[in-house]
């Protein structure tokens, strides 16, 4: 079933196209919908397309997702741990740990990410750990030298590794930055990886750990939740998702965490949303506030004096200049007590409300920059007013409790924000809305004086009330020196379980080759006798045990005589071997590869081309990741070569070219899937009904995947490259017709839908030029057009110069290209 994610996005990424097409119609009227989608879901073309939690063909029926009523604590789990006495592991075992973060503090001005795991790191430094953190902008500092800060850290026995950034152009960042947390982990040895749910950085780790890569193995992954993607923008700012970036991000951000060891969120408003919205429930999620950026002396400062009542006379906006931190509703409370000041009972001026303050960072509000917006709500105020954007954490809490400062914190939604925690324990008086984790960071018998519910009116009359009495600071709800404590306390836990870990997988026995699966490589032919001739040597090169595989070339009706000869002399060696050449007419790649299943004997079949060339490993390391995996169907990253010779060995390690994975929603803009060679399970490949069978037109694997996402088989990437793919001068889709192409991988989604919305998604990915010819795919769709966006043209030809590939000379002299 295509999800509510893509249908939103493909509609709303079309819809000015559609409406002009409704106009030059004659402006024929859009049909309704049943009950107007009960105010659940948007009218598309009379369909309702309904929010997450509900179905129906009105909306009106909530999808119940079998959510918990709550969700345990690491402070439970430690209990638990101690009292049944479980641990053997020494108090004060030392953890080696990654903590991979897009936020820091000290390079960067921190949000809550970086404030999180600045603070875990210290603690976890300070009891004993070995603590990496693995910042993914790179070496980039805003505040001095990046060596600077990789210094600091180091006095406090931390060490800052910036991410390395290959900058290559074609491959979206937030790909290349898990890419290369891949390539680092893969490279050091940690105990203990904490990641943070935004941008999905664990994601080919996580991945390539469920595939069973040893490296992986040993480590325990533990993903904190501070708030998705599309959290916070499509819910939290009311953005629409209109980059293919933003669909990418929440299929990798989902995939974390469903497969990470650990998930561990502030609040449980967060982990019950991700439910209700569809999202995986991990069997091992926990509940725990983030740590306290203070220590000692200052964990009681919430408990220390009496409650005292302060008289206000700047109200300070604190948090992101942006629409979900409540920026709108601040703004147009502002306007209505400047307005009627006098009726409130208000004095402005001197002695009363003298300035508004926003601290903050600006982000996106109302679709311009947060600080423009606050410039131009500013201009009918008759008040002093400034925008503070580079004050770190310590920094802005001093200025807030200078006095006379209320932080005001109006946010629609909010996970655990620490802008509440942190002005709780330092006692600064605040304000904020009742929404997701926030009363939890507030003592209960405070909540009457500090929180209020989200919307203009509520905050108007509460900050009346505050300009008019006065406030006293609302306490923390929670002990932060004992929260240290539990965290501590579950990395021992953590310690333990490594211990396990590491100890089983020693123990277990090496597997005896006559229990490996026997796989079928499935190899069509056509016109490509030298280039045939070196697949074959590369599949007779694996280093899979010689037993356990057999090889069938399925000849496509060559018409060139030499080729068949060049084909047919391998025959004597293939029958000692018991391979098989099987030579049939001419019927298009989905039709050959169909018909040589038939004379496959394997549970696995790995499906290559004739012009492609196999690294040692192919078949092993996709037998090691679909049996880990039980996927049903897997690519993997490719490397690029060029010419009619054998590939040349390049320096590194690195990927030509990455995948996303099996996202049926990126899917359907883009290939997000893989190139033609793949490695299917038979048993599932029939189910998914094989390749169709269309002749002269190419996209026959990107249909197949696109059909196995949408219908639940688990179609997934190897995080690595096992083959060379070559770029030949006739190659299928320099000889095929682009249109026909991309329809043919679109028809599983049109299947998927309703009739009527057909042509609106045709519509969308081939536009009409004024003549009403089809003009080339624009928006998401524009993705579409090549098997490796930005890296080769819609008909197959490579990008060189300026598109991310460069040139070099080769070992033999001959010209060919790596990317950068």
């Amino acid at each position: 079933m295509l999800s509510c994610t893509l249908l939103v996005v493909f509609l709303a990424a079309c819809a000015r196209g559609a409406a002009g097409e409704a106009e030059a119609e004659g402006g024929k009227a859009t049909p309704p919908c049943l009950n107007d989608c009960s105010g659940r879901g948007r009218c598309v073309n009379g369909i309702c397309i309904c929010e997450g939690e509900y179905a129906g063909e009105d909306c009106s029926t909530i999808i119940d997702r079998n959510v918990p009523d709550s969700f345990p604590s690491m402070t439970d789990a430690v209990a638990g741990w101690e009292e049944e006495g479980l641990s053997s592991t020494p108090r004060g075992a030392s953890l080696k740990i990654c903590i991979v973060t897009t936020e820091i503090a000290g390079p960067v001005s921190n949000g809550g990410i970086g404030t999180a795991y600045t603070t875990l790191a210290k603690s976890l430094a300070q009891a004993g750990h070995q603590v990496t953190v693995l910042f993914t902008k790179g070496s980039i500092s805003m505040f001095g030298p990046f060596d600077d800060h990789v210094r600091s850290y180091g006095s406090l026995n931390i060490t800052l590794v910036g991410l390395h950034r290959t900058g290559q152009r074609y491959i979206p960042r937030h790909l290349q930055a898990s890419y290369e947390v891949y390539r680092y982990l893969l490279r050091n040895d940690f105990d203990v990886v904490h990641l943070h749910d935004y941008e999905g950085a664990g994601y080919y780790s996580l991945i390539a750990k469920d595939q069973g890569r040893p490296e992986m193995l040993t480590k325990i992954f533990v993903i904190g939740l501070h708030g998705p993607n599309l959290w916070a923008k499509a819910v939290g700012n009311l953005e629409q998702i209109d980059k293919i970036d933003d669909l990418e991000m929440d299929f990798m951000e989902r995939r974390c965490v469903k497969l990470s060891d650990v998930v561990v969120s502030p609040s449980q408003y967060l982990l019950k949303w991700m439910g209700s919205e569809g999202w995986p429930i991990n069997t091992r999620s926990l509940c725990q506030p983030n740590l306290l950026p203070y220590k000692d002396e200052k964990y009681a400062q919430g408990e220390r004096g009496e409650k005292k009542m302060e008289a206000i006379r700047e109200l300070v906006f604190f948090g992101r200049l942006e629409t979900r931190k409540g920026i709108i509703a601040f703004c147009d409370a502002v306007d209505h007590i400047l307005d009627n000041a006098a009726d409130l009972g208000i004095v402005v001026g001197k002695g009363g409300l003298e300035k508004l303050i926003f601290l903050g960072r600006s982000a996106l509000v109302d679709g311009i920059y947060g600080m423009h917006y606050v410039q131009k709500r500013a201009q009918r105020w008759d008040i002093p007013w400034k925008v503070i954007s580079r004050m770190n954490s310590t920094e802005a809490l001093g200025f807030l409790g200078e006095g006379g400062r209320l932080a005001v914190m109006p946010s629609r939604i909010e996970n655990s924000p620490y802008t509440i925690y942190e002005c709780a324990h330092a006692r600064i008086p605040f304000i904020a809305t009742s929404v997701g984790g926030i009363p939890d960071l507030v003592h209960h018998e405070d909540h009457g004086m500090a929180l209020f519910e989200p919307g203009k009116e509520a905050l108007v009359d509460k900050l009346v009330r505050v300009l008019r009495e006065g406030i006293a600071p609302a306490r923390p709800s929670i002990d932060a020196k004992e929260n240290e404590r539990v965290w501590v306390e579950w990395h021992q836990m953590l310690a333990e379980e490594h211990r396990r870990t590491v100890r089983a997988l020693e123990s277990k026995p090496a597997e005896e080759e006559r229990d490996l699966p026997f796989v079928s490589v499935v190899m069509t032919h056509f016109n490509r006798g030298k280039l045939v001739a070196q697949a074959i040597e590369s599949v007779e090169l694996q280093d899979y045990p010689k037993s356990r595989y057999e090889l069938i070339v399925m000849d496509d009706g060559s018409t060139d005589e030499q080729a068949r000869r060049d084909l047919a002399a391998f025959e004597p060696s293939f029958r000692e071997r018991g391979w098989k050449i099987v030579w049939g007419e001419n019927c298009y790649l989905g039709c050959a590869r169909n018909k040589a299943v038939g004379h496959a004997r394997g549970k696995y079949i790995l499906f290559m081309d004739d012009d492609n060339v196999a690294k040692p490993h192919e078949v092993r390391t996709f037998v090691r990741a679909m049996e880990s995996s039980n996927a049903d169907v897997l690519t993997s990253f490719v490397d690029f070569f060029w010419g009619s010779d054998k590939p040349v060995p390049k320096a590194g390690d690195r990927a030509s070219y990455i995948f996303l994975g099996g996202s049926p929603d990126v899917g359907a803009f883009k290939n997000c899937y893989g190139d033609a060679n793949c490695f299917v399970r038979v048993s599932s490949f029939k189910d998914i009904g094989g390749y169709t069978e269309d002749y002269g037109i190419g996209f026959e694997d990107w249909e197949m995947y696109a059909n196995a996402s949408l219908r639940g088989f688990k179609v997934d990437v190897l995080p690595d490259a096992v083959y060379h793919y070559r770029f030949t001068p006739n190659s299928m889709q320099k000889t095929t017709n682009f249109f026909q192409n991309r329809r043919r991988s679109l028809r599983p989604y049109l299947n998927s839908l309703p009739p009527e919305l057909h042509d609106t998604i045709l519509g969308a990915v081939f536009p009409r030029n004024e003549d009403g010819t089809i003009a080339a795919p624009t928006g998401l769709a524009a993705q579409g057009t090549s098997r490796f966006f930005g890296a080769a043209r819609s008909d197959g030809t490579s990008v060189e110069e300026g598109g991310g590939i460069k040139k070099r000379e080769g070992a033999a002299g001959e010209e060919v290209k790596d990317e950068l």
